[in-house]
């Protein structure tokens, strides 16, 4: 018996995305993601400048801990096969949208600034 590899990734639902948690996840699945963890918070200024870490001295840092502090976040644990982080940010950026019930609209949203978010 092999191993399996099996690629991760945090996705965020954003505080002003909160409130489609749910029909944006199940866009996801329906894109072939399996959702390995999920969880509601709300982060801490501390929390957030870690996640950030890359942008700190920016000038969008500071509206950008501002706004990802503002309210809950939903945070995703993301798998699919090898390639789990690339196939996040096509979701994103530039793959087509999946048919079915709502779903151009949700994925219109999470494509908005400040709805999604994804991390390797």
């Amino acid at each position: 018996m092999g191993v399996v590899y099996v690629e991760r990734t945090l996705a965020l639902i954003k505080p002003d995305a909160v409130h489609l948690a749910e029909e944006i996840e199940a866009v996801i699945v329906k894109s072939g993601f399996t959702v390995l963890q999920r969880r509601r918070l709300h982060l801490s200024p501390e929390q957030c400048a870690d996640l950030y870490a890359e942008h700190h001295g920016r000038q969008l840092f500071p509206s950008l801990t501002v706004f990802m502090t503002s309210g809950p976040v939903v945070a995703l644990e993301l798998a699919h096969g090898h390639d789990a982080v690339s196939r996040w940010k096509a979701m994103l950026y530039v793959s087509p949208i999946p048919q079915g019930k709502g779903s151009k609209r949700i994925l219109r949203k999470m494509r908005e600034p400040n709805s999604a978010h994804w991390t390797n």
